[in-house]
């Protein structure tokens, strides 16, 4: 018979269901922080399953606040005059700069369609 629970992870990495320690589960994630998910019993076969998603977002905000940097750079770049004083600007980065945008628009998207 086949049963769910909730579980956690402590910070010692150990799989607890209502406060006791259950051993050889295999731990399906790569994470090492604490987190609560769903222990499967099944036979011999017990394992442990979170959800990451938490992760994932915050792993997109950081590469958003990277392209909002980045984008800043070269748009600093691009404004400043080639060949000194009263040259044209380098107009080199102007595309880049929207692709950028659209990127960045792209994944504050998904971070806001994570479930």
């Amino acid at each position: 018979m086949s049963r769910i629970m909730r579980a956690s992870i402590n910070t010692a990495g150990k799989v607890l269901y209502e406060g006791v320690e259950i051993q050889d589960v295999l731990i399906l994630s790569e994470g090492t922080a604490e987190s609560e998910g769903l222990l499967l019993i099944d036979k011999n076969f017990i394992a442990y399953l979170t959800s990451n998603a938490q992760d994932v977002k915050v792993l997109i905000e950081k590469i958003v606040a990277l392209i909002d940097e980045l984008s800043s750079a070269l748009s600093t770049i691009d404004i400043k005059p080639v060949g000194g004083t009263g040259s044209a600007p380098a107009p080199g980065a102007a595309s880049n700069i929207a692709q950028i945008a659209v990127l960045k628009a792209e994944l504050d998207l998904l971070k806001g369609a994570l479930k």
